[in-house]
């Protein structure tokens, strides 16, 4: 039993998502996606966006980054008819 524990540890230590505190090299993907968020989100046109790349290569910290950065989470989940900001 105990070295199913130490399997599932080491799984979970690999599979490790923390944020960093700085995103580094990113800034042109940054910039892309800030603008489709800013065409689409801001101004409430329909879209989508597919991000892909290979694991580690900050996917989900680049979006990390921005929905904590641009406080975007409140524009994804508050319709402007509905909160008060």
């Amino acid at each position: 039993m105990l070295l199913i524990v130490e399997v599932f540890d080491h799984a979970k230590q690999a599979l490790n998502t923390q944020q960093p505190d700085e995103v580094v090299c990113r800034d042109k993907e940054i910039a892309h996606i800030r603008g489709f968020l800013d065409t689409h989100v801001n101004k409430r046109k329909p879209g989508s966006l597919y991000i892909s790349g290979a694991p580690g290569t900050g996917k989900t910290a680049v979006i990390k980054h921005l929905l904590e950065q641009d406080h975007l989470v409140s524009l994804l989940l508050c319709d402007k008819e509905f909160c008060n900001n």
